[in-house]
């Protein structure tokens, strides 16, 4: 089959930066594989309104959104899934019959992986370094998953008293204990660390003029511990190149791209993501 043609649906990622991206391998490697009439390519913006209101106008079929607009996207989406509507974040868009629908696949990801890596999540204590929309998603699917806690930290910014209302309100609903903290207050957060079963980074630490750098010290990390990174470029942060070191089970951040991913195909085309040729696409 010859493409791209008239008919082909195009998808696409949306943010800033995505030159690094596997998106585009990953998808487009599960289209050619089931024979798809599709493609998805890498948009870098300066302004999430305009760039979904240009898709929409355009024609194309959905979109991913990534870092720094997970959240502001909310603004643009005409019909939000529950779970978007929960975490306040947006990372899939899809256009049908004139409107734009907005979901987050981001915590459901990212937890099936950490199931995959063989640690429990019903029960467990998290903590949770970030407050953007990766993070948002990953704590409210943690309360959907019955986590017993997840302590929060950010570092001092605007707006942490609506996101601590956020958490406080989701607690009182769901019966998780959800919590903010402050990444300054070191001796606070090193106790948490020490306490949790999951610590997960949702930060741009690791990445980009961040890249070999952690917000957590090498020695708070035991082999208690399961360490995931929403970072995948680097594939292997000082973080998780930390927590290896300590014996601890991790989870990268391309796994977290896979899992989050087979539920956008799902949503898009109903369709069982085939795990091995994503994979192999992202790991090429």
């Amino acid at each position: 089959m010859s493409f791209p043609r008239a008919t082909t649906a195009v998808y696409a990622l949306l943010g800033r930066p995505v030159q690094h991206s596997k998106s585009p391998q990953l998808h487009n490697a599960v289209f050619d594989h089931l024979g798809i009439d599709a493609v998805y390519v890498a948009h870098e913006i300066d302004k999430i309104g305009p760039a979904v209101a240009a898709l929409r106008q355009l024609g194309y079929a959905g979109a991913n959104v990534t870092m720094p607009f997970k959240t502001e996207v909310v603004d643009h989406v005409d019909v939000l899934g529950d779970a978007a509507r929960e975490m306040r974040a947006v990372n899939t868009l899809t256009f049908r019959d004139g409107l734009i629908m907005g979901d987050n696949t981001d915590g459901a990801g990212l937890f099936n992986e950490i199931r995959r890596a063989g640690t429990r999540v019903a029960g467990a204590k998290v903590v949770l370094l970030g407050t953007g929309g990766a993070a948002a998603a990953i704590w409210t699917q943690a309360a959907l998953d019955g986590v017993a806690s997840v302590k929060v930290f950010n570092r001092a910014k605007p707006g942490l008293d609506e996101i601590a209302h956020r958490l406080a309100s989701l607690s009182e609903r769901s019966g998780c204990d959800l919590t903010l903290g402050d990444l300054a207050e070191r001796e606070v957060l090193a106790a948490a660390v020490d306490e949790a079963d999951i610590v997960v980074n949702a930060t741009a630490v690791g990445m980009g003029e961040l890249a070999g750098q952690s917000l957590i010290e090498r020695d708070w990390i035991s082999p208690h511990h399961t360490i995931a990174d929403a970072v995948y470029h680097p594939r292997l942060t000082k973080l998780l190149e930390d927590a290896r070191e300590a014996g601890a089970r991790t989870v990268e951040g391309i796994r977290m791209l896979l899992g989050q991913a087979a539920v956008c195909e799902k949503i898009w085309l109903g369709i069982d993501m085939p795990f091995e040729v994503a994979s192999a696409a992202v790991n090429s």
